[in-house]
């Protein structure tokens, strides 16, 4: 059985597989998973995963001769720079990405056995090894929210508020379809025109609060997988501020499964990607 899937390298270069009627992936054991389970005590106490996972496909190209050998040498390429890469930024966390039913596992491909090329030069089969130390399948859900306060000049003060003000909020729901919590990843940003000082937003209960004033045009990136928080400037450099989250909150704390009021900051623009995990890609 093949899969209509695509890897993405690590520069966004894309593998297609499965569309052009010359390259396919075989499914091997992409979709198969294995839960460990722990028992220090005679009885089952919690399940984990292996650090490093390893699994297996099969890649079949065919088409005229020269067809093979360019797409042959093509994907060695892709994946051969995926791994180089990583040897000279080992502390990076770049790496390439296979996309199987709208979900993606973080990947590099180290190992491949090609066969039948030399029986049949319109035909290649090449077994391949990945090898990942996330191996979580990950579908990324994303929403967007605003509060932007509006002046109606409608009603006028004696004093110095010449205008009342609305808050307009697009959505005020924010939709966990999955089965459990999950990750996110978070854009905060202020509306045009605008500043925002000590950005937040609240998600139910939970509360997600920093100390830090965005200008026109910087954002603020949360990623709660990786623990990570960064200021992008308007020229879109990455500074890591860390720092800045209010550690009266857990800033970091999954989105609960199911539907959640949702508030944000005055003229604030936010972009939440839901990070879903799974143990196997989904089935479409």
């Amino acid at each position: 059985m093949s899969e209509k899937c695509k890897y993405v390298a690590i520069d966004g270069t894309e593998i297609r597989f499965g569309e052009d009627g010359k390259l396919f992936m075989g499914q091997g054991d992409l979709r198969s998973y294995s839960w460990i389970v722990n028992s220090p005590y005679g009885y089952i106490s919690s399940f984990s995963k292996d650090d490093i996972v390893t699994k297996n496909g099969t890649i079949y190209i065919n088409g005229s001769i020269d067809d093979v050998k360019n797409i042959a040498n093509q994907i060695f390429s892709i994946f051969e720079k995926d791994i180089r890469y990583k040897n000279e930024h080992p502390y990076s966390n770049e790496t390439g990405r296979l996309y199987i039913g709208g979900c993606y596992l973080k990947c590099f491909i180290t190992s491949s056995t090609p066969s039948a090329y030399l029986t049949h030069r319109h035909f290649l089969k090449k077994d391949i090894t990945l090898v990942t130390d996330s191996p979580e399948w990950i579908k990324e859900v994303t929403s967007s929210f605003s509060n932007i306060i509006e002046s109606t000049g409608t009603k006028k003060y004696p004093y110095k508020y010449p205008y009342t003000y609305r808050s307009n909020i697009n959505s005020e729901i924010i939709n966990n379809d999955f089965a459990v919590s999950s990750n996110f990843e978070v854009i905060i940003e202020p509306s045009p025109g605008h500043s925002i000082a000590n950005p937040f937003f609240e998600i139910g209960s939970r509360n997600y609060r920093f100390n830090i004033t965005l200008q026109e045009g910087e954002k603020l990136k949360i990623n709660s997988l990786a623990k990570a928080i960064l200021k992008i400037d308007a020229a879109g450099n990455e500074t890591d501020v860390l720092y800045v989250r209010n550690k009266e909150y857990d800033v970091f704390a999954k989105i609960p499964s199911g539907e959640h009021m949702i508030s944000v900051s005055d003229n604030a623009l936010i972009t939440i990607t839901l990070l879903q995990e799974r143990s196997e890609p989904e089935w479409i």
